[in-house]
Protein backbone atom coordinates (compact mmCIF):
# COMPACT_ATOMS: atom_id res chain seq x y z
CA UNK A 1 0.00 0.00 0.00
CA UNK A 2 2.97 2.21 0.80
CA UNK A 3 4.75 1.47 -2.43
CA UNK A 4 1.12 1.71 -4.16
CA UNK A 5 0.54 5.39 -2.54
CA UNK A 6 4.29 7.02 -3.45
CA UNK A 7 3.95 5.46 -6.80
CA UNK A 8 1.21 7.28 -7.11
CA UNK A 9 2.38 10.83 -6.35
CA UNK A 10 5.15 10.08 -8.55
CA UNK A 11 2.62 9.54 -11.58
CA UNK A 12 1.00 12.72 -10.58
CA UNK A 13 4.25 14.40 -10.35
CA UNK A 14 5.31 13.41 -14.21
CA UNK A 15 1.73 13.97 -15.32
CA UNK A 16 1.79 17.37 -14.33
CA UNK A 17 5.73 17.82 -15.91
CA UNK A 18 4.03 16.39 -19.13
CA UNK A 19 1.24 19.32 -19.60
CA UNK A 20 1.47 21.94 -21.77
CA UNK A 21 2.73 24.98 -20.38
CA UNK A 22 -0.55 27.07 -20.04
CA UNK A 23 -2.18 24.54 -17.94
CA UNK A 24 1.10 23.60 -15.69
CA UNK A 25 1.14 27.08 -14.73
CA UNK A 26 -1.82 28.98 -14.10
CA UNK A 27 -1.50 32.42 -12.89
CA UNK A 28 -3.33 33.81 -9.63
CA UNK A 29 -5.62 35.35 -11.94
CA UNK A 30 -6.33 32.65 -14.06
CA UNK A 31 -7.18 30.73 -10.89
CA UNK A 32 -9.15 33.64 -8.88
CA UNK A 33 -12.65 32.92 -8.88
CA UNK A 34 -13.88 36.39 -7.34
CA UNK A 35 -14.99 37.71 -11.28
CA UNK A 36 -17.75 34.70 -10.84
CA UNK A 37 -18.77 35.85 -7.64
CA UNK A 38 -21.78 38.67 -6.74
CA UNK A 39 -19.05 41.10 -5.18
CA UNK A 40 -16.60 40.61 -8.36
CA UNK A 41 -19.82 41.74 -10.52
CA UNK A 42 -20.59 44.50 -8.44
CA UNK A 43 -16.54 45.94 -8.84
CA UNK A 44 -16.94 44.91 -12.19
CA UNK A 45 -20.09 47.30 -12.61
CA UNK A 46 -18.44 49.88 -10.51
CA UNK A 47 -14.93 50.02 -13.05
CA UNK A 48 -17.26 49.98 -16.02
CA UNK A 49 -19.86 52.33 -15.10
CA UNK A 50 -17.29 54.79 -14.01
CA UNK A 51 -15.72 54.56 -17.67
CA UNK A 52 -19.02 54.83 -18.86
CA UNK A 53 -19.96 58.31 -17.05
CA UNK A 54 -16.90 60.02 -18.42
CA UNK A 55 -18.45 58.76 -21.82
CA UNK A 56 -21.42 60.29 -20.63
CA UNK A 57 -19.71 63.57 -19.60
CA UNK A 58 -17.16 64.54 -22.30
CA UNK A 59 -17.86 62.42 -25.31
CA UNK A 60 -19.16 64.35 -28.46
CA UNK A 61 -21.97 63.57 -30.86
CA UNK A 62 -20.76 61.84 -33.77
CA UNK A 63 -23.48 61.80 -36.60
CA UNK A 64 -25.99 64.28 -37.05
CA UNK A 65 -28.42 61.31 -37.31
CA UNK A 66 -28.21 60.59 -33.67
CA UNK A 67 -28.92 64.90 -33.26
CA UNK A 68 -32.66 64.98 -35.65
CA UNK A 69 -33.69 61.56 -35.69
CA UNK A 70 -33.14 60.89 -32.11
CA UNK A 71 -32.42 64.10 -29.88
CA UNK A 72 -34.92 65.51 -31.37
CA UNK A 73 -37.59 63.96 -31.32
CA UNK A 74 -37.32 63.28 -27.98
CA UNK A 75 -37.19 66.79 -27.53
CA UNK A 76 -39.87 67.52 -28.86
CA UNK A 77 -42.04 64.87 -26.68
CA UNK A 78 -40.77 66.88 -23.76
CA UNK A 79 -40.56 70.52 -24.57
CA UNK A 80 -43.21 70.73 -27.71
CA UNK A 81 -40.04 72.16 -30.00
CA UNK A 82 -37.95 70.44 -32.01
CA UNK A 83 -37.28 69.34 -35.56
CA UNK A 84 -38.75 66.25 -37.43
CA UNK A 85 -36.65 64.45 -40.67
CA UNK A 86 -38.38 62.86 -43.26
CA UNK A 87 -38.17 59.49 -42.28
CA UNK A 88 -40.84 60.60 -38.92
CA UNK A 89 -43.31 62.05 -41.68
CA UNK A 90 -46.79 59.90 -41.55
CA UNK A 91 -45.85 59.55 -45.21
CA UNK A 92 -42.77 57.15 -44.44
CA UNK A 93 -43.21 55.98 -40.93
CA UNK A 94 -39.72 54.83 -41.06
CA UNK A 95 -38.81 55.62 -37.52
CA UNK A 96 -40.01 53.81 -34.05
CA UNK A 97 -41.58 56.07 -31.48
CA UNK A 98 -41.35 52.86 -29.18
CA UNK A 99 -37.90 53.60 -29.08
CA UNK A 100 -38.30 57.00 -28.56
CA UNK A 101 -40.97 56.55 -25.77
CA UNK A 102 -38.46 54.29 -23.94
CA UNK A 103 -35.84 57.11 -23.12
CA UNK A 104 -38.74 59.54 -22.56
CA UNK A 105 -40.04 57.51 -19.97
CA UNK A 106 -36.69 57.97 -17.94
CA UNK A 107 -36.44 61.95 -19.06
CA UNK A 108 -39.59 62.80 -17.53
CA UNK A 109 -38.29 62.46 -14.34
CA UNK A 110 -35.34 64.45 -15.25
CA UNK A 111 -37.41 67.07 -16.96
CA UNK A 112 -38.65 67.67 -13.31
CA UNK A 113 -35.84 68.06 -10.99
CA UNK A 114 -34.18 70.21 -13.71
CA UNK A 115 -37.59 72.36 -13.50
CA UNK A 116 -36.52 73.08 -9.86
CA UNK A 117 -34.59 76.54 -10.99
CA UNK A 118 -31.44 75.64 -12.12
CA UNK A 119 -29.35 77.38 -14.78
CA UNK A 120 -29.35 74.87 -17.55
CA UNK A 121 -32.24 72.74 -16.96
CA UNK A 122 -32.28 71.05 -20.68
CA UNK A 123 -28.98 70.56 -20.73
CA UNK A 124 -29.36 68.31 -17.00
CA UNK A 125 -32.05 66.62 -19.06
CA UNK A 126 -29.70 65.67 -22.15
CA UNK A 127 -26.09 64.36 -19.83
CA UNK A 128 -28.93 62.74 -17.33
CA UNK A 129 -30.28 60.61 -20.58
CA UNK A 130 -26.83 60.13 -21.37
CA UNK A 131 -25.69 58.68 -18.09
CA UNK A 132 -28.84 55.99 -18.06
CA UNK A 133 -26.84 55.32 -21.20
CA UNK A 134 -23.86 54.75 -19.57
CA UNK A 135 -25.12 52.58 -16.79
CA UNK A 136 -27.33 50.17 -19.04
CA UNK A 137 -24.11 49.61 -21.31
CA UNK A 138 -21.96 48.97 -18.05
CA UNK A 139 -24.31 46.60 -16.80
CA UNK A 140 -24.52 44.47 -19.85
CA UNK A 141 -20.82 44.45 -20.17
CA UNK A 142 -20.18 43.62 -16.64
CA UNK A 143 -22.95 40.59 -17.15
CA UNK A 144 -20.62 39.56 -20.10
CA UNK A 145 -17.58 39.18 -17.84
CA UNK A 146 -19.59 37.59 -15.25
CA UNK A 147 -20.46 35.39 -17.26
CA UNK A 148 -17.12 34.67 -19.05
CA UNK A 149 -15.56 33.83 -15.79
CA UNK A 150 -18.11 31.45 -14.44
CA UNK A 151 -17.38 30.02 -17.80
CA UNK A 152 -13.60 29.41 -16.20
CA UNK A 153 -11.84 31.85 -18.80
CA UNK A 154 -10.83 34.23 -15.73
CA UNK A 155 -7.72 35.70 -17.47
CA UNK A 156 -9.57 36.33 -20.47
CA UNK A 157 -12.00 38.42 -18.08
CA UNK A 158 -9.52 40.54 -16.53
CA UNK A 159 -8.55 41.54 -19.80
CA UNK A 160 -11.76 41.87 -21.34
CA UNK A 161 -12.57 44.78 -18.19
CA UNK A 162 -9.51 46.03 -19.37
CA UNK A 163 -10.35 46.62 -22.83
CA UNK A 164 -13.96 47.92 -22.15
CA UNK A 165 -12.79 50.32 -20.05
CA UNK A 166 -9.79 51.92 -21.97
CA UNK A 167 -11.66 51.38 -25.57
CA UNK A 168 -11.85 54.44 -27.75
CA UNK A 169 -14.67 52.56 -29.62
CA UNK A 170 -17.03 52.06 -26.62
CA UNK A 171 -16.01 55.29 -25.39
CA UNK A 172 -17.96 56.40 -28.71
CA UNK A 173 -20.42 53.96 -28.89
CA UNK A 174 -21.68 53.21 -25.51
CA UNK A 175 -23.09 56.58 -25.05
CA UNK A 176 -24.38 57.42 -28.17
CA UNK A 177 -28.48 57.60 -28.75
CA UNK A 178 -28.80 55.32 -31.74
CA UNK A 179 -30.52 52.30 -32.16
CA UNK A 180 -27.41 50.56 -33.07
CA UNK A 181 -25.96 51.14 -29.78
CA UNK A 182 -29.39 49.77 -28.40
CA UNK A 183 -28.91 47.16 -30.01
CA UNK A 184 -25.31 46.77 -28.45
CA UNK A 185 -26.40 46.66 -25.82
CA UNK A 186 -28.50 43.67 -25.43
CA UNK A 187 -26.65 41.92 -28.31
CA UNK A 188 -23.96 41.56 -25.15
CA UNK A 189 -26.79 40.03 -23.38
CA UNK A 190 -27.10 37.83 -25.92
CA UNK A 191 -23.29 36.87 -25.84
CA UNK A 192 -23.06 36.46 -22.11
CA UNK A 193 -26.67 34.68 -22.27
CA UNK A 194 -24.81 32.51 -25.25
CA UNK A 195 -22.11 31.84 -22.70
CA UNK A 196 -24.01 30.59 -19.72
CA UNK A 197 -26.43 28.28 -21.82
CA UNK A 198 -29.30 30.81 -21.79
CA UNK A 199 -31.06 30.32 -24.80
CA UNK A 200 -34.62 32.13 -23.73
CA UNK A 201 -32.42 35.27 -22.79
CA UNK A 202 -30.50 34.93 -26.09
CA UNK A 203 -33.93 34.86 -28.22
CA UNK A 204 -35.74 37.58 -25.98
CA UNK A 205 -32.49 39.91 -26.36
CA UNK A 206 -32.36 38.90 -29.85
CA UNK A 207 -36.17 40.23 -31.04
CA UNK A 208 -35.50 43.30 -28.75
CA UNK A 209 -32.76 44.45 -30.66
CA UNK A 210 -34.49 43.20 -33.31
CA UNK A 211 -38.37 45.06 -33.17
CA UNK A 212 -36.78 47.85 -30.43
CA UNK A 213 -33.70 48.79 -31.51
CA UNK A 214 -32.33 48.21 -35.75
CA UNK A 215 -34.32 45.75 -37.50
CA UNK A 216 -31.21 45.15 -40.07
CA UNK A 217 -29.75 43.18 -36.60
CA UNK A 218 -31.70 40.25 -37.46
CA UNK A 219 -28.80 39.53 -39.76
CA UNK A 220 -26.13 39.52 -36.87
CA UNK A 221 -28.63 37.61 -34.46
CA UNK A 222 -29.19 34.63 -37.59
CA UNK A 223 -25.53 32.91 -35.65
CA UNK A 224 -27.70 32.87 -32.31
CA UNK A 225 -31.07 31.57 -33.80
CA UNK A 226 -28.54 28.47 -35.62
CA UNK A 227 -27.46 27.66 -31.72
CA UNK A 228 -30.63 27.98 -30.38
CA UNK A 229 -32.52 25.51 -32.83
CA UNK A 230 -29.41 23.13 -32.64
CA UNK A 231 -29.06 23.08 -28.67
CA UNK A 232 -32.09 24.39 -27.18
CA UNK A 233 -35.41 23.07 -26.34
CA UNK A 234 -37.47 23.51 -29.83
CA UNK A 235 -40.65 23.85 -28.61
CA UNK A 236 -40.05 25.84 -25.65
CA UNK A 237 -37.72 28.07 -28.00
CA UNK A 238 -40.66 28.85 -30.31
CA UNK A 239 -42.75 29.76 -27.67
CA UNK A 240 -40.39 32.37 -26.39
CA UNK A 241 -39.56 33.63 -29.79
CA UNK A 242 -43.45 34.14 -30.75
CA UNK A 243 -43.90 35.36 -27.66
CA UNK A 244 -41.97 37.97 -27.61
CA UNK A 245 -42.07 39.12 -31.03
CA UNK A 246 -45.55 39.46 -30.48
CA UNK A 247 -45.49 41.06 -27.79
CA UNK A 248 -42.74 43.86 -28.79
CA UNK A 249 -44.50 44.13 -32.65
CA UNK A 250 -47.86 44.78 -31.21
CA UNK A 251 -46.34 47.18 -28.74
CA UNK A 252 -44.62 48.66 -31.54
CA UNK A 253 -47.47 48.82 -33.69
CA UNK A 254 -49.87 50.66 -31.01
CA UNK A 255 -47.43 53.40 -29.95
CA UNK A 256 -46.18 53.96 -34.24
CA UNK A 257 -49.78 54.28 -34.72
CA UNK A 258 -50.88 56.60 -32.13
CA UNK A 259 -48.08 58.76 -32.86
CA UNK A 260 -48.44 58.93 -36.60
CA UNK A 261 -52.26 59.26 -36.70
CA UNK A 262 -52.87 56.27 -38.30
CA UNK A 263 -52.27 51.96 -38.89
CA UNK A 264 -48.58 52.22 -38.98
CA UNK A 265 -45.96 49.76 -38.06
CA UNK A 266 -42.15 51.40 -38.37
CA UNK A 267 -40.66 47.99 -38.86
CA UNK A 268 -42.63 47.23 -41.53
CA UNK A 269 -41.97 50.66 -43.24
CA UNK A 270 -38.39 50.35 -42.83
CA UNK A 271 -38.05 46.90 -44.74
CA UNK A 272 -40.49 47.77 -47.18
CA UNK A 273 -38.90 51.03 -47.95
CA UNK A 274 -35.13 50.01 -47.60
CA UNK A 275 -35.28 46.52 -48.76
CA UNK A 276 -38.53 45.87 -50.92
CA UNK A 277 -38.98 49.30 -52.14
CA UNK A 278 -37.04 52.41 -53.42
CA UNK A 279 -34.66 53.43 -50.90
CA UNK A 280 -31.60 54.23 -52.12
CA UNK A 281 -28.98 55.00 -48.84
CA UNK A 282 -26.28 55.90 -51.74
CA UNK A 283 -28.02 59.25 -51.75
CA UNK A 284 -26.25 59.93 -48.39
CA UNK A 285 -22.85 58.79 -49.63
CA UNK A 286 -20.92 55.61 -50.88
CA UNK A 287 -17.54 54.16 -49.58
CA UNK A 288 -15.14 51.24 -50.74
CA UNK A 289 -14.94 47.81 -49.18
CA UNK A 290 -12.07 49.13 -46.95
CA UNK A 291 -14.21 51.75 -45.25
CA UNK A 292 -14.61 49.70 -41.91
CA UNK A 293 -11.14 48.68 -41.84
CA UNK A 294 -9.88 52.07 -41.84
CA UNK A 295 -12.18 53.42 -39.18
CA UNK A 296 -11.49 50.26 -37.36
CA UNK A 297 -7.67 50.78 -37.16
CA UNK A 298 -8.93 54.68 -35.61
CA UNK A 299 -11.47 53.66 -32.95
CA UNK A 300 -10.09 49.70 -32.02
CA UNK A 301 -6.52 49.89 -33.11
CA UNK A 302 -5.17 46.72 -32.89
CA UNK A 303 -8.13 44.86 -31.42
CA UNK A 304 -10.01 44.73 -35.30
CA UNK A 305 -7.19 42.73 -36.70
CA UNK A 306 -6.93 40.44 -33.29
CA UNK A 307 -10.56 39.81 -33.89
CA UNK A 308 -10.71 39.39 -37.18
CA UNK A 309 -7.43 36.26 -36.12
CA UNK A 310 -9.96 34.82 -33.58
CA UNK A 311 -12.19 32.64 -35.25
CA UNK A 312 -9.10 30.74 -37.34
CA UNK A 313 -7.65 30.37 -33.89
CA UNK A 314 -11.11 29.58 -32.15
CA UNK A 315 -11.59 26.95 -34.97
CA UNK A 316 -7.72 25.31 -34.52
CA UNK A 317 -7.86 24.95 -30.81
CA UNK A 318 -11.49 22.76 -31.35
CA UNK A 319 -8.80 20.59 -32.93
CA UNK A 320 -7.35 19.41 -29.08
CA UNK A 321 -9.97 17.90 -26.52
CA UNK A 322 -8.66 20.13 -23.57
CA UNK A 323 -9.53 23.17 -25.25
CA UNK A 324 -12.62 22.37 -27.12
CA UNK A 325 -14.90 23.52 -24.88
CA UNK A 326 -14.04 27.29 -23.98
CA UNK A 327 -13.08 27.30 -28.00
CA UNK A 328 -16.07 26.00 -29.42
CA UNK A 329 -18.40 28.49 -27.05
CA UNK A 330 -16.44 31.69 -27.57
CA UNK A 331 -16.30 30.59 -31.56
CA UNK A 332 -20.13 30.48 -31.42
CA UNK A 333 -20.45 34.04 -28.49
CA UNK A 334 -18.43 35.86 -31.26
CA UNK A 335 -19.93 34.85 -34.27
CA UNK A 336 -22.19 37.27 -35.02
CA UNK A 337 -19.79 39.75 -35.07
CA UNK A 338 -18.33 38.64 -38.30
CA UNK A 339 -21.68 38.17 -40.12
CA UNK A 340 -22.21 41.64 -39.25
CA UNK A 341 -19.08 42.90 -40.63
CA UNK A 342 -19.34 40.95 -43.93
CA UNK A 343 -22.98 42.12 -44.43
CA UNK A 344 -21.91 46.10 -43.96
CA UNK A 345 -18.98 45.47 -45.66
CA UNK A 346 -20.94 44.48 -48.75
CA UNK A 347 -23.35 48.02 -48.75
CA UNK A 348 -22.52 50.50 -50.95
CA UNK A 349 -23.54 53.09 -48.02
CA UNK A 350 -21.56 52.73 -45.20
CA UNK A 351 -21.39 54.86 -42.03
CA UNK A 352 -18.91 54.35 -38.74
CA UNK A 353 -21.90 53.73 -36.04
CA UNK A 354 -23.12 50.52 -38.32
CA UNK A 355 -20.02 48.54 -35.92
CA UNK A 356 -21.33 49.41 -32.57
CA UNK A 357 -23.87 46.37 -33.10
CA UNK A 358 -20.42 44.25 -32.08
CA UNK A 359 -18.02 46.12 -30.29
CA UNK A 360 -18.23 43.78 -27.48
CA UNK A 361 -17.70 41.02 -29.24
CA UNK A 362 -15.10 42.47 -31.15
CA UNK A 363 -13.25 43.17 -27.65
CA UNK A 364 -14.48 39.51 -26.58
CA UNK A 365 -12.72 38.17 -29.54
CA UNK A 366 -9.59 40.09 -28.83
CA UNK A 367 -9.09 39.44 -25.34
CA UNK A 368 -8.89 35.73 -25.92
CA UNK A 369 -6.90 36.38 -29.08
CA UNK A 370 -4.48 37.98 -26.90
CA UNK A 371 -4.14 35.42 -24.07
CA UNK A 372 -3.51 32.48 -26.94
CA UNK A 373 -1.08 34.81 -28.35
CA UNK A 374 0.29 35.56 -24.99
CA UNK A 375 0.34 31.74 -24.43
CA UNK A 376 2.11 31.12 -26.95
CA UNK A 377 4.60 33.32 -26.65
CA UNK A 378 5.76 32.29 -23.79
CA UNK A 379 6.45 29.05 -24.87
CA UNK A 380 9.80 29.81 -25.45
CA UNK A 381 10.82 29.14 -22.19
CA UNK A 382 8.88 26.79 -20.15
CA UNK A 383 10.80 28.22 -16.83
CA UNK A 384 9.57 31.77 -17.39
CA UNK A 385 6.44 30.83 -18.91
CA UNK A 386 4.14 32.51 -16.28
CA UNK A 387 6.47 35.65 -16.03
CA UNK A 388 6.59 35.65 -20.13
CA UNK A 389 2.52 35.47 -20.32
CA UNK A 390 1.81 38.39 -17.81
CA UNK A 391 4.07 40.67 -19.74
CA UNK A 392 2.90 39.74 -23.32
CA UNK A 393 -0.41 39.93 -22.01
CA UNK A 394 0.43 43.87 -20.41
CA UNK A 395 2.15 44.94 -23.26
CA UNK A 396 -1.03 43.87 -25.95
CA UNK A 397 -3.21 45.56 -23.23
CA UNK A 398 -0.85 48.68 -22.52
CA UNK A 399 -0.39 49.19 -26.34
CA UNK A 400 -4.20 49.27 -27.45
CA UNK A 401 -5.49 51.91 -24.30
CA UNK A 402 -2.45 54.08 -24.92
CA UNK A 403 -3.71 54.29 -28.64
CA UNK A 404 -7.30 54.42 -27.16
CA UNK A 405 -6.85 57.29 -25.14
CA UNK A 406 -4.84 58.89 -27.44
CA UNK A 407 -7.65 58.68 -30.07
CA UNK A 408 -10.18 60.06 -27.65
CA UNK A 409 -7.86 63.21 -26.84
CA UNK A 410 -7.90 63.69 -30.40
CA UNK A 411 -11.84 63.59 -30.49
CA UNK A 412 -12.39 65.83 -27.53
CA UNK A 413 -9.47 68.30 -28.58
CA UNK A 414 -9.99 68.63 -32.14
CA UNK A 415 -13.70 68.00 -32.59
CA UNK A 416 -15.87 69.19 -28.91
CA UNK A 417 -16.29 72.93 -30.16
CA UNK A 418 -19.73 73.01 -31.46
CA UNK A 419 -20.93 71.37 -28.48
CA UNK A 420 -19.46 74.05 -26.33
CA UNK A 421 -20.46 76.61 -28.19
CA UNK A 422 -23.85 76.38 -28.29
CA UNK A 423 -23.56 75.04 -24.66
CA UNK A 424 -22.65 79.73 -24.72
CA UNK A 425 -26.31 80.51 -25.51
CA UNK A 426 -27.54 79.31 -22.23
CA UNK A 427 -27.33 82.82 -20.31
CA UNK A 428 -27.45 85.09 -22.50
CA UNK A 429 -30.49 84.92 -24.36
CA UNK A 430 -32.96 87.73 -23.95
CA UNK A 431 -35.89 86.57 -21.82
CA UNK A 432 -39.02 86.29 -23.24
CA UNK A 433 -41.29 89.46 -24.31
CA UNK A 434 -44.29 87.93 -23.51
CA UNK A 435 -45.73 88.65 -27.00
CA UNK A 436 -45.19 85.01 -27.90
CA UNK A 437 -42.77 85.25 -30.41
CA UNK A 438 -39.60 83.99 -29.75
CA UNK A 439 -37.22 86.48 -28.16
CA UNK A 440 -34.45 85.04 -29.91
CA UNK A 441 -33.22 83.12 -33.27
CA UNK A 442 -30.60 81.02 -33.65
CA UNK A 443 -29.17 80.57 -36.96
CA UNK A 444 -27.01 78.41 -38.55
CA UNK A 445 -26.02 77.48 -42.73
CA UNK A 446 -23.56 75.21 -43.84
CA UNK A 447 -22.51 73.46 -40.23
CA UNK A 448 -26.08 72.45 -39.41
CA UNK A 449 -24.87 69.09 -39.53
CA UNK A 450 -22.48 69.46 -36.00
CA UNK A 451 -25.98 70.75 -34.79
CA UNK A 452 -25.34 68.93 -31.34
CA UNK A 453 -29.57 69.15 -30.67
CA UNK A 454 -32.23 71.57 -28.99
CA UNK A 455 -31.08 70.63 -25.17
CA UNK A 456 -28.17 72.54 -25.90
CA UNK A 457 -30.31 76.24 -26.98
CA UNK A 458 -32.48 77.92 -24.08
CA UNK A 459 -36.14 77.62 -24.57
CA UNK A 460 -37.15 80.85 -25.43
CA UNK A 461 -34.96 80.62 -28.75
CA UNK A 462 -35.77 79.43 -32.06
CA UNK A 463 -33.11 77.77 -34.17
CA UNK A 464 -33.63 78.24 -38.06
CA UNK A 465 -31.70 76.95 -40.86
CA UNK A 466 -29.74 79.93 -43.40
CA UNK A 467 -29.62 78.90 -47.25
CA UNK A 468 -26.08 77.59 -47.94
CA UNK A 469 -24.33 75.48 -50.02
CA UNK A 470 -25.94 72.33 -48.55
CA UNK A 471 -28.49 71.19 -51.49
CA UNK A 472 -30.58 68.25 -49.95
CA UNK A 473 -33.55 68.36 -47.69
CA UNK A 474 -33.07 70.08 -44.53
CA UNK A 475 -35.62 68.72 -41.03
CA UNK A 476 -38.46 70.71 -40.07
CA UNK A 477 -39.92 72.08 -37.10
CA UNK A 478 -42.33 69.81 -35.67
CA UNK A 479 -45.44 71.89 -35.70
CA UNK A 480 -48.12 71.36 -32.53
CA UNK A 481 -50.78 73.27 -34.23
CA UNK A 482 -50.94 71.03 -37.05
CA UNK A 483 -50.71 67.86 -35.51
CA UNK A 484 -47.54 67.83 -34.18
CA UNK A 485 -45.90 64.17 -34.88
CA UNK A 486 -49.07 63.47 -37.03
CA UNK A 487 -48.22 65.71 -39.63
CA UNK A 488 -45.33 67.04 -41.49
CA UNK A 489 -43.77 69.69 -43.51
CA UNK A 490 -45.07 69.68 -47.39
CA UNK A 491 -41.57 69.73 -48.31
CA UNK A 492 -40.03 67.03 -46.61
CA UNK A 493 -39.00 64.09 -48.72
CA UNK A 494 -36.91 60.74 -49.34
CA UNK A 495 -35.43 62.40 -52.50
CA UNK A 496 -33.11 64.48 -50.69
CA UNK A 497 -34.22 67.94 -52.95
CA UNK A 498 -33.89 70.80 -50.94
CA UNK A 499 -36.72 73.77 -51.11
CA UNK A 500 -36.81 77.13 -50.38
CA UNK A 501 -38.96 76.63 -47.30
CA UNK A 502 -37.05 75.02 -45.48
CA UNK A 503 -34.22 78.33 -44.93
CA UNK A 504 -35.23 81.21 -42.77
CA UNK A 505 -36.72 84.20 -45.18
CA UNK A 506 -35.76 87.21 -43.18
CA UNK A 507 -31.95 86.65 -42.05
CA UNK A 508 -31.71 89.85 -40.15
CA UNK A 509 -34.59 87.78 -37.58
CA UNK A 510 -31.43 85.91 -36.58
CA UNK A 511 -30.28 86.96 -32.58
CA UNK A 512 -27.30 84.49 -32.93
CA UNK A 513 -25.27 83.22 -35.70
CA UNK A 514 -23.17 79.43 -35.32
CA UNK A 515 -20.72 79.38 -38.08
CA UNK A 516 -16.84 78.30 -38.97
CA UNK A 517 -14.22 81.14 -39.31
CA UNK A 518 -12.11 80.25 -42.72
CA UNK A 519 -8.76 82.56 -42.07
CA UNK A 520 -10.89 85.39 -40.60
CA UNK A 521 -13.99 84.43 -43.57
CA UNK A 522 -16.92 83.43 -42.33
CA UNK A 523 -18.01 79.96 -43.59
CA UNK A 524 -21.40 82.12 -44.69
CA UNK A 525 -20.03 84.28 -47.98
CA UNK A 526 -23.44 86.08 -47.83
CA UNK A 527 -23.00 87.53 -44.44
CA UNK A 528 -19.85 89.29 -44.96
CA UNK A 529 -20.91 92.66 -45.07
CA UNK A 530 -23.52 92.45 -42.17
CA UNK A 531 -22.23 93.23 -38.53
CA UNK A 532 -21.91 90.23 -36.29
CA UNK A 533 -20.61 90.44 -32.72
CA UNK A 534 -17.51 87.64 -31.58
CA UNK A 535 -19.17 86.20 -28.55
CA UNK A 536 -17.53 83.21 -28.28
CA UNK A 537 -14.48 81.21 -30.74
CA UNK A 538 -13.03 78.04 -30.29
CA UNK A 539 -10.53 76.06 -32.28
CA UNK A 540 -11.83 73.22 -34.47
CA UNK A 541 -9.64 71.45 -36.42
CA UNK A 542 -9.58 71.35 -40.64
CA UNK A 543 -10.11 67.85 -41.51
CA UNK A 544 -8.94 68.95 -45.58
CA UNK A 545 -5.60 71.24 -44.73
CA UNK A 546 -4.04 68.53 -41.22
CA UNK A 547 -2.42 64.99 -41.43
CA UNK A 548 -4.38 62.33 -40.75
CA UNK A 549 -2.12 60.78 -38.17
CA UNK A 550 -2.84 63.60 -36.12
CA UNK A 551 -6.03 64.31 -36.64
CA UNK A 552 -6.49 60.35 -35.66
CA UNK A 553 -4.46 60.58 -32.52
CA UNK A 554 -3.67 63.14 -30.36
CA UNK A 555 0.38 63.08 -29.72
CA UNK A 556 1.20 65.67 -27.31
CA UNK A 557 3.56 69.03 -28.60
CA UNK A 558 3.29 67.16 -32.12
CA UNK A 559 -0.39 67.46 -32.92
CA UNK A 560 -0.51 71.27 -32.36
CA UNK A 561 1.92 71.90 -34.81
CA UNK A 562 0.48 69.48 -37.38
CA UNK A 563 -2.84 70.08 -37.33
CA UNK A 564 -4.45 73.37 -39.26
CA UNK A 565 -6.97 74.71 -37.12
CA UNK A 566 -9.89 76.65 -38.22
CA UNK A 567 -12.74 78.37 -35.55
CA UNK A 568 -16.31 77.65 -34.36
CA UNK A 569 -17.88 81.06 -33.86
CA UNK A 570 -20.61 82.47 -32.01
CA UNK A 571 -21.66 85.85 -33.11
CA UNK A 572 -24.75 88.17 -31.81
CA UNK A 573 -25.68 90.68 -33.82
CA UNK A 574 -24.03 94.12 -33.33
Amino acid sequence: MRRRKVQTRGDASSKRADQAPEEETKSSLEGAPFLSTSRGFAVTLVLLTSARLLSASFNIIHDCDETYNYWEPLHYLLYKDGFQTWEYSPEFALRSYLYIIIHYVFAVPLQWVSALGLVNPKLLVFFGVRCLFALASAGSEAYLVHNLSKKGMCVEAYVLICLLMTSAGMFISSTSFLPGTFSMYLFTVATASVLSGKTDLVIISCAASVILGWSVTAIAALPYALWVLVTGKLVQSLKVSFASAAILLALTFAFDSFFYGRYALSLYSFLSYNVFGSGDSALYGVENSTYYLRNGANNLNLLLPLSLLAPFLFIARTCFRKFRDKASVLLIACSPQWVWLGAITLLPHKEERFMYVVYPQIMLAASATIVYIGSLLACVSKKHFRLLKVLAIAAAVICSSALSVSRVGALLWNYNANMRIYMGIHGMSPKADGDGSPPCVVCMGSEWYEYPSSFFVPQSCKVNFLKSEFGGVLPAHFNASLGGTRSAAAYLNDRNEADDRQYIEDESACTFLVALKYDDKLSEPKLQKKGWNVVKELHYVQSSASKALYRALYIPFLSRRNLKYNYYVLYNKA
